[in-house]
C-alpha cells in the first residue's frame, strides 16, 4: 500500500510545472554557472571547493520544488482527494515525506557527478579513487543540509498554506536577503539557509557556524516548521 501511494505522489510531482522547474534548476543552476566559469588551471581541491559552492547555489531549486510538492496540495480540492483517496493519514504523509526524501537525494547525487564531471573535462583534471572517497565524504553535509532545507520549505508550504510564500521566503534568503541581514545583525548567521554554510565551502570560513553546528541549528528550524505541518496535517478537516 505505501509503494502505490509513494508511486502516486511521483505522478503528482512529475505532472506539477511548479516541481519541474524547481527540479530542473536544482540541477541546472550549477552547471550552468560551472560551465560558464572562466578556464584556468584549478587543482582538485579547488574543484572540491567549487563543486560545493554550486551545491550551494542549487538550494534555490530545493526549495522551489520542495514548496510546489506540499503546497500544490492545497490547490483546488487536492488535499480532500488525498486525505480521502488514502484513509490512513500517516501512511499519506509518511509516503510523500519519503518521495520528497528520494527526489532530494537524487538530485544531489546528479547534481554533485555532473558538477564532478563537467569539471574534470572542463578543466583537464585526472582524478583517482582517494579524490572520489573526499568527494563523496564531502558531499554528505550539503546533503543532509538540502534535505533539512527541504523539510523547512514543505513545512511552510503547509503552514501557509501556500506554494508562494515559502519560495518568496526562502528563496529570497538564498538569492541574497540572508547575506544583506548579516551585514546589519550578526544573529543572520542562524537563518536556515546561512546555518549550515560551512557544510559549502573550503575552507570553513570563521564567519559562520561550524558545519555541525550548523546543521544542528538548521534542524531546529526544520523540526519546528516540520513539527508545525505535521501537527496541522493531523488537525486537517477534510468534508
Amino acid at each position: 500500500m505505501l509503494i502505490s501511494v509513494i508511486k502516486s505522489e511521483a505522478i503528482k510531482f512529475f505532472s506539477f510545472s511548479w516541481c519541474l522547474i524547481g527540479g530542473g534548476a536544482t540541477l541546472l543552476i550549477p552547471l550552468i554557472i560551472l560551465i560558464m566559469s572562466p578556464d584556468r588551471l584549478l587543482t582538485k581541491e579547488l574543484l572540491l571547493n567549487q563543486s560545493l559552492n554550486m551545491l550551494y547555489m542549487g538550494q534555490l531549486g530545493v526549495i522551489v520544488f520542495s514548496a510546489a510538492f506540499w503546497g500544490q496540495e492545497y490547490l483546488g480540492s487536492s488535499l480532500r482527494t488525498s486525505l480521502l483517496g488514502t484513509p490512513d493519514r500517516n501512511q499519506w504523509v509518511i509516503a510523500k515525506s519519503l518521495f520528497l526524501l528520494l527526489a532530494v537525494g537524487m538530485m544531489t547525487i546528479l547534481t554533485a557527478v555532473s558538477c564532478l564531471v563537467i569539471g574534470t573535462i572542463k578543466f583537464k583534471l585526472t582524478v583517482d579513487i582517494s579524490f572520489l572517497i573526499s568527494y563523496g565524504r564531502h558531499l554528505i553535509g550539503p546533503g543532509v543540509s538540502w534535505l533539512q532545507l527541504a523539510g523547512i520549505s514543505a513545512g511552510m508550504a503547509i503552514l501557509t498554506q501556500s506554494i508562494i510564500v515559502p519560495i518568496a521566503v526562502l528563496g529570497s534568503m538564498s538569492l541574497g536577503l540572508s547575506q544583506m541581514l548579516l551585514g546589519v545583525s550578526p544573529l543572520a548567521i542562524y537563518l536556515p539557509n546561512l546555518a549550515s554554510f560551512n557544510a559549502f565551502v573550503l575552507p570553513t570560513s570563521p564567519s559562520f557556524l561550524e558545519p555541525r553546528t550548523g546543521l544542528v541549528v538548521q534542524f531546529l528550524w526544520l523540526a519546528c516548521f516540520g513539527g508545525l505541518g505535521a501537527y496541522l496535517l493531523q488537525r486537517q478537516e477534510v468534508s
